[in-house]
Parts: structure tokens; C-alpha cells; sequence
């Protein structure tokens, strides 16, 4: 393998090519796919495609007023209708999906940002922490949301030696809003590392996979890509020895996590699976929120996640 420094720069011009806000998650999740492939061309890395149609929410329409004031908000529902007046915080993870709400993330740093740590199978929407003071005393509230269902072409990128993997790497591509550290963080460095030849691709298959937040298949509306890809690549699932799955690093307090929630999330790639990334009691704060920008890229601690990484990829 070749041996070389971290080049931050390098590393942070990918970063800025793909942290962007983007309000439309199809659209965002395309221009990743796009992104992928050009790089991986430009770089001559060998990969082929396996594309299939996923079912995934187009939110054309979405409004809040509380007493007839425009509220700042983000869709959460996957069905069209009027807006409830109930209140559900979405940092608890356990929430009954099929109930109309406007939600909020108590654990949200910020109180003007706006999180969306869950989706439901009904007419939903996420505020901010402020507005749900205004909403606690509010007298009138109209709300609506319009979403249509797409049937999407979805890319999962696949790079290294299939046939004879000793090791699966899985990092899902796609994200929400901006989506630095959830998941851009985690794709830039592997991006980075294969153009510079860090990973040994004679042992390990890297399974870049798209379209993987949200999709309709229910309740487990994350992961239906997840289940397409291990179906077509069943043999090399079942022979590798691991499955590193790396997600949400380059933050804080980077670990192999035993989370609950990662686990369960994770948990149609079975048995030997290893989950690399931010623990959820630190990674909540930002979590599928509009301040997971760029600059919560924490490069020491990145620096750190390629070493420990390359460890496992050369």
C-alpha cells in the first residue's frame, strides 16, 4: 500500500463538492450518483454499477402557519394530508410511526436548526425547538404537506475484488439536507483513499450504496437498497469473513459502536459485522439536521478514522 500524509486539502475539496443543502433528497441522491462515477472514471478505479428501482418520497408541497405566522420547516411524512396538532419529539427513536405530528429533537444544539431523526407513514412535519415553544401556545394551526411517490433508478457502486473478498465495506452515499458527517464524511474518505491507493482491493469488495435513508418499504423504510444489494451479491456476503459498515465518522469519539439503533438499522447484514462511526448519544445533536454542515468535519479526528481504517483495508 502506498504510504503518504493525510492531504487535507485534497480531502476537503471533496467534501465541498458534495455538502450542499438540497431540500429534494432525489434530487441530491442523483447528483451523488453522478458524482461517484465521475470521480471513480477520472481516477481510472475499476467499479461496476448495479442499478435497481426504489420507491422514495417527492415532497412538492409543504407549509406551517402557527396563528399566521410562516413557520421554518422540513417534511417528515411519507403520506399527503393536513397537519395535526401533536407534538412528538423525534430524538426518541421508539416513536409510533403511524401518528400525525409535528416533531422536534429535543437533543438538537441548536434551536433555530431544524432535525429529522425519523420518518413517518403519515402526513408530518419537523420544526425547530423555537417553534415548538410557539406552538405550545398557539391558537390556530394550519399545515399541509403534498408528497408524491417517485420510482427511481437507484446506483450502488461496487469496487474491488468481488469474486475473492476477504471483507465487505459498506458505506451508504446518499444524504438528508446538507449531510456532512452523516454520510458525505465517511464517502469523501473512502473516495480519497481509493484514488490515493490506500485500500487493498485484492481483499476487500466496497459497496457504495444509494437511496438508503428513505425509501416505501415499511417499517424498515431504510433499508430496502441494503436488502437488493445483499440479495444480488448473496455469495459475497455470506463467504467474507467481515462486514465493516462505516457511517457517521470524522465528527467525535469515532468507535466500532454497539448502539441499539446501529444495530437494528444494520441488522439485515447478519452475523461478523463491525459499525464504525459516532456513537448515538453524541451524534444526535446534529443528526439528519440542517446544521450537519461542513464545518462540524472534524479533521483531527478524521485523521485518526483513516488510520484506524487503513488498518482493517490494507
Amino acid at each position: 500500500m502506498k504510504k503518504s500524509k493525510l492531504n487535507y486539502s485534497e480531502l476537503n475539496s471533496i467534501y465541498k463538492d458534495l455538502v450542499f443543502f438540497d431540500s429534494n433528497y432525489i434530487r441530491k441522491t442523483l447528483h451523488r450518483a453522478d458524482y461517484i462515477e465521475q470521480f471513480l472514471d477520472k481516477y481510472k478505479i475499476d467499479y461496476h454499477i448495479y442499478e435497481h428501482f426504489v420507491l422514495v418520497p417527492d415532497w412538492v408541497k409543504y407549509y406551517l402557519y402557527i396563528d399566521g405566522q410562516k413557520i421554518d420547516v422540513l417534511p417528515t411524512g411519507l403520506k399527503s394530508g393536513k397537519i395535526e396538532k401533536n407534538i412528538k419529539d423525534s430524538s426518541d427513536l421508539e416513536n409510533n410511526y403511524n401518528y400525525p405530528n409535528i416533531n422536534f429533537n429535543s437533543y438538537l444544539e441548536s434551536k433555530t436548526d431544524i432535525s429529522t431523526p425519523i420518518f413517518y407513514n403519515v402526513p408530518s412535519l419537523a420544526v425547530s425547538k423555537n417553534s415548538i415553544n410557539l406552538l405550545l401556545n398557539s391558537n390556530d394551526v394550519d399545515g399541509y404537506l403534498k408528497v408524491k411517490i417517485r420510482d427511481i433508478k437507484n446506483k450502488n457502486f461496487v469496487i474491488g475484488n468481488v469474486d475473492k473478498a476477504e471483507q465487505a465495506i459498506v458505506v451508504h452515499y446518499d444524504a438528508l439536507w446538507y449531510g456532512a458527517i452523516d454520510n458525505t464524511s465517511s464517502l469523501g474518505l473512502i473516495l480519497y483513499m481509493l484514488k490515493n491507493k490506500e485500500i487493498n482491493l485484492n481483499k476487500n469488495a466496497i459497496f457504495l450504496i444509494g437511496f438508503t435513508e428513505i425509501a416505501y418499504y415499511w417499517p424498515e423504510y431504510w433499508d430496502y437498497s441494503f436488502i437488493r444489494v445483499i440479495e444480488k451479491y448473496e455469495d459475497v456476503f455470506k463467504k467474507v469473513k467481515r462486514k465493516l459498515i462505516i457511517d457517521c465518522i470524522g465528527y467525535k469519539d469515532t468507535q466500532f459502536l454497539t448502539d441499539k439503533e446501529y444495530i437494528e438499522a444494520y441488522g439485515v447484514f447478519g452475523d461478523n459485522i463491525l459499525i464504525y462511526g459516532t456513537p448515538l448519544e453524541g451524534l444526535i445533536a446534529i443528526y439528519h439536521a440542517t446544521n450537519d454542515t461542513i464545518d462540524k468535519i472534524n479533521f483531527d479526528q478524521l485523521k485518526k478514522d483513516r488510520d484506524s481504517l487503513k488498518t482493517f483495508l490494507s
